[in-house]
């Protein structure tokens, strides 16, 4: 059923947009609609987004969460209190579909406005520049700091020092690591031996070589990091994975590798192959996306916006068509908080959106409440998320 009315949604959308639909798909859409006058109606409250070139200028002058709420408003006085649960679930499917079709949502409230959980303030923050640096002889470095790039850069210097700030050592030489772990709510950005770049996500640990030993510079990685890696055609550069090795010579690209979410990578530039542990291979192309399922599913790859996988490295989050159990597992390694869903309805929703990374995260939510007829209720460091 639910299957079902995503569907429709979807279908809905497209044809008020004007977006051409398959024979079948007409034929779908026309046998619903003659299905029940309850339908029509649906369909008829669809067309208001019917004109995208408005929408695409109400959202770029800031005024998409406005004409949403206007929507919303029109939905709870037009229809009957009996079915206003349903409406919320049908509209707000339909308006993030239109948001999917049209482009990304992007929205801002006035400061002014509170939340009805705004009594939770300080509850539940955005994370931090934050890791725990081991190093192989077993001490430990913890690096905070929140002010800018430049302090915590400046203190790594201090970090490679001890490192003896050698990129490769001779083969047969010992190899001892190092791990960069870094806690929920967290995030950083180191410069490797050999000055790959790597930005390190929250919930994640990057173990590295000391120094790398000369053909081969190996790195292993649990959660998430985006590579710049430096070039060298003589060394390939493999970031091991819980299901295979990630080989490159000099490109950018993003790996997440979470227990939750599975192994997938995303090319940013240059190429890169995957092998897993049980030979399968693969290599991508820029814009390419590999997800790897193991042994039941295999590789797969699509092509995709880069943006949407590589926005946290310049503190942005970037939803497209995402269901809300995705992007509030996102939230929650970030904002270190805890989900329940107390509706299991709510969690394929599928929602758009951008917030800054160190922005409150109620900015967020609350257009989610509004569009999408779901409610989020704050309880210390858990986010509870209903239906209305």
């Amino acid at each position: 059923m639910e299957d079902k009315r995503q569907h429709m949604i979807h279908l809905m959308a497209r044809k008020a947009l004007g977006l051409t639909l398959s024979e079948q798909e007409e034929s779908e859409l026309t046998a619903w609609l003659e299905a029940s006058d309850e339908n029509q109606r649906i369909f008829e409250q669809v067309k208001t987004f019917q004109d995208a070139d408005k929408m695409l200028r109400l959202e770029r002058d800031g005024y998409a969460r406005q004409m949403a709420k206007r929507v919303m408003r029109q939905l709870a006085v037009s229809g009957q209190r009996r079915v206003r649960h349903d409406w919320w679930k049908w509209m707000g499917g339909v308006a993030a579909a239109v948001a999917i079709i049209v482009c990304a949502v992007v929205w801002s409230l006035p400061e002014a406005e509170e939340l009805p959980f705004a009594r939770q303030e300080g509850q539940i923050v955005p994370g931090k520049v934050e890791a725990v640096l081991t190093f192989a002889n077993g001490e430990k470095l913890h690096i905070t700091d929140t002010t800018s790039e430049e302090v915590w850069k400046e203190r790594l210097l201090v970090v490679d020092s001890a490192c003896e700030g050698k990129a490769f050592v001779e083969e047969g030489q010992a190899v001892t690591y190092n791990v960069l772990a870094v806690p929920a709510g967290g995030e950083f950005f180191y410069v490797l031996p050999d000055s790959t770049r790597v930005w390190i996500n929250s919930d994640s640990e990057l173990r590295f070589p000391t120094n790398f030993v000369d053909g081969v510079r190996r790195v292993e990685l649990r959660g998430e990091a985006f590579f710049d890696v430096a070039h060298d055609r003589r060394s390939p550069f493999v970031v091991t994975l819980s299901g295979g090795d990630i080989t490159v010579y000099g490109t950018r690209f993003n790996v997440t590798d979470y227990k939750e979410t599975g192994l997938s990578a995303v090319l940013v530039e240059g190429s890169i192959g995957f092998r897993s542990l049980q030979g399968d291979t693969v290599r991508l192309t820029p814009s390419e996306r590999m997800v790897y399922g193991g042994d039941e599913t295999g590789i797969s790859v699509e092509k995709v916006d880069t943006e949407l996988y590589t926005a946290w490295i310049d503190h942005r989050f970037v939803f497209r068509g995402q269901t809300l159990e995705e992007i509030m597992s996102t939230l929650a390694r970030w904002y270190d908080f805890d989900i329940v869903f107390a509706d299991e309805e709510a969690r394929t929703i599928r929602l758009s959106g951008r917030l800054n990374r160190y922005d409150d995260i109620r900015v967020l939510l609350r257009t989610y409440e509004e569009v999408a007829g779901v409610h989020f209720g704050i309880r210390g460091r858990e986010i509870v998320v209903s239906l209305k």
